[in-house]
């Protein structure tokens, strides 16, 4: 029997900031960014885009598997429970990759968010900072 490996699930989503909210995204990203850094060794990337020009928030995470995922909404509930207060969730838009975990899916719903999901790995790979060095 060959070895199965667990696939990436990966999310990439934007959301319109709400007009009188720019001001906090760099704050609010930076909060964020180190509470994920500091309690989620196992996530390979997480990064947060913002175009000034559209008044958009972008943020990309890159997880090893779904449970990942599922760790990484734990972690950040606080602050889910605020997004609303400072995002726009119409307009919103998430795209998965991979399978995701149920808790994301019924956060979705729950929230009426517009989903894009690719729940089938055809092919690829990802490399470590590890694997590039040497």
């Amino acid at each position: 029997m060959g070895v199965v490996m667990t696939q990436p699930f990966i999310l990439v989503a934007s959301y319109p900031v709400k007009p009188n909210k720019l001001d906090e995204i760099q704050d609010r990203c930076q909060s964020i960014a180190a509470l994920v850094e500091s309690n989620e060794p196992q996530l390979l990337a997480f990064h947060f885009y913002f175009d000034e020009a559209g008044g958009r928030l972008g943020v990309i995470q890159v997880h090893p598997d779904a449970a990942s995922m599922e760790r990484h909404m734990e972690v950040i509930a606080e602050h889910l429970a605020t997004a609303w207060d400072w995002l726009d969730d119409e307009g919103g838009e998430q795209h998965w990759f991979g399978t995701p975990p149920d808790v994301l899916t019924h956060y979705a719903v729950e929230h009426g968010e517009t989903v894009d999901a690719f729940a089938a790995h055809v092919a690829g790979f990802t490399r470590s900072q590890a694997s590039l060095v040497g």
